[in-house]
């Protein structure tokens, strides 16, 4: 490209040297005139043919650059449909953690309704003021119990995540 510009600049020179030559009968000054015109003639095919191989390269990197960019768009593809996957598989074993978790909490509810019956039953079958005052204790966390089990509730509904979300908007 450079060349091909230099030789356009020496074209000029050489075109604007022969415009202050006189045109003549001499021999030499018409050969001077004509050898001129070949040389600007020779650095204009020059020029063109170093423009249509810097075009050819450029259109050459050009498209280098898309197949480069439509490979490494498919390996992002495959990458990103492996962390699908794995997103998938801890938000699984997250609700399977979760679920058996609110199993347990269940679990431990029944025992403790267990629990209070049997010393509710105990209390009235004895007539004892001990098993009242403990079957009373162990109606106190019926309340907290009940509250945990609706917001569990509301959790599992998306109520919650729908009611903070809002709030952000």
């Amino acid at each position: 490209m450079t060349l091909g510009r230099s030789l356009g600049r020496a074209a000029r020179e050489v075109t604007q040297a022969l415009t202050d030559v006189p045109l003549g009968e001499s021999k030499s000054l018409h050969e001077l005139h004509t050898a001129g015109t070949a040389f600007t003639l020779a650095a204009a095919a020059a020029k063109t043919e170093a423009d249509d191989l810097n075009n050819d390269f450029t259109a050459a990197r050009l498209q280098f650059n898309a197949r480069r960019y439509g490979t490494e768009s498919g390996y992002n593809a495959k990458t990103a449909q492996l962390y699908e996957v794995q997103v998938r598989r801890s938000s699984y074993a997250s609700d399977r953690h979760r679920d058996r978790s609110k199993f347990f909490f269940y679990g431990m509810l029944i025992a403790q309704a267990a629990v209070t019956i049997a010393s509710l039953s105990l209390a009235v079958k004895q007539k004892s003021l001990l098993w009242g005052l403990a079957a009373q204790r162990a109606l106190r966390p019926w309340g907290s119990a009940y509250l945990c089990i609706c917001i569990c509730n509301r959790e599992d509904r998306g109520d919650v995540h729908d009611r903070d979300q809002a709030q952000v908007q």
